[in-house]
């Protein structure tokens, strides 16, 4: 009796007939489940478990015929199914084996991942690290020696690579931020950017300008077309700017000595450049000048620091510095001479950058004009002094 399985491969006859005078001729095979064969060696698919007569009628070249009864018998087989998804690389894959056993005995069951794992569970996951194609198979075995496969070609995705990079800057400055994600196969379809200040954005390269000085933690965040998942971050640094401040405010008559006192500050790092404009046109780069202002007028003074991250601020005092300049005393009279019938001598002040002086006209029973400061009969030497406001 020959042993096969359903929907195993094809059974294959061989004759073994030997004929002692002349030569076989013919050959009529019945397989016993209604079909036949005049080949010699024929093959045969049987679609059903089961015992099968086999016969097998040959003919020589005379005529003379024989026949060979024998049996066959057919084992149900398994049909093995896989249930498996694709995924991206790192996700786990879940295998379950659906099948159905219908042989009526045991059956062994033997998974190939296709990169040289293997399994005998029912249901397990494994978790691919490197994308690609894989042929997975399930071979089940019967306890009569039958077995058949099944092939699930699983495809792991590439999971987006993703990098970037963020500009230090300097508080009130615009952090730019440069995407160099990349993907072996397949596309980037959308990215999602935290900036570590409860703000976000989904654009490539966004810019973000943060309100507060400080050190942040960015996250990019990359799905690719298939949705695979990629992250990576960095921390970029928002400096402080500095607080300028600085003492000053005089006011004198020219030349005037001005000194200067830098009371800047800055909460991380240190200042460490100064940039004074004194309004007069000259500049200083000490932190505590002394200047020297030579004309009368009123001046605003500025001061710019840097600290040693590069970052700078300014402040202006107006009118800081308030100089007067020195009068030039000159007047005239007339006339001159005077006599008893024109006593009247008018006095007219042509003093320049005379501020208003405290004190009484002196007057002598003569009429006072509004250019008059002094009137007597005889003319009184005054010396201008520079006063202040």
């Amino acid at each position: 009796m020959q042993t096969m399985c359903v929907l195993a491969l094809p059974t294959q006859f061989n004759d073994q007939t030997v004929s002692q005078d002349g030569s076989i001729a013919a050959w009529n095979w019945n397989f016993g489940d209604g079909a036949s064969s005049t080949e010699r060696n024929p093959i045969h698919q049987y679609t059903a478990a089961g015992n099968y007569s086999v016969s097998l009628t040959t003919t020589t070249t005379y005529g003379c015929y024989d026949d060979l009864l024998g049996d066959v018998e057919i084992y149900r087989n398994m049909a093995p199914a896989i249930q498996a998804s694709n995924a991206c690389q790192g996700a786990p894959v879940l295998f379950v084996n659906t099948s159905v056993n219908t042989t009526g005995g045991n059956v062994n069951y033997s998974w190939d991942l296709g990169n040289g794992i293997s399994s005998t569970d029912s249901a397990f996951n494994y978790i691919f690290n490197t994308p690609g194609v894989y042929d997975v198979t399930l071979v089940a075995t019967t306890d009569h020696g039958c077995s058949s496969t099944d092939l699930r070609r699983v495809t792991i995705y590439d999971n987006p690579d993703v990098d970037l990079t963020g500009t230090d800057v300097c508080q009130g400055a615009s952090t730019g931020f440069h995407n160099l994600t990349t993907i072996n196969n397949g596309s980037i379809s959308s990215y999602a950017w935290n900036f570590g200040d409860a703000q976000a954005s989904t654009q490539t390269n966004p810019a973000h300008n943060y309100s507060a000085p400080g050190q942040y933690n960015v996250y990019l965040t990359a799905v690719s077309n298939q949705g695979c998942v990629g992250m990576d971050s960095t921390i970029v640094r928002v400096n402080p700017n500095p607080s300028v401040t600085f003492a000053g405010g005089f006011q004198g008559c020219a030349p005037l000595s001005a000194i200067f006192h830098d009371n800047s500050v800055i909460t991380n790092g240190n200042i460490a450049g100064w940039l004074w404009n004194f309004g007069d046109g000259a500049v200083s780069t000490d932190q505590h000048p002394v200047h020297l202002f030579d004309d009368g007028g009123q001046y605003d003074v500025s001061l710019t620091v840097v600290s040693d991250l590069g970052c700078q601020a300014s402040f202006t005092q107006a009118g800081a510095i308030r100089v007067f300049g020195q009068p030039l005393a000159d007047f005239t009279a007339d006339p001159l001479v005077t006599d008893i019938l024109t006593p009247t001598v008018h006095f007219t002040n042509l003093s320049q950058g005379l501020l208003p002086i405290s004190g009484s006209l002196v007057m002598v029973g003569l009429q006072v004009l509004p250019s008059t400061r002094y009137i007597h009969s005889r003319i009184q030497e005054h010396i201008p002094h520079c006063s202040l406001l």
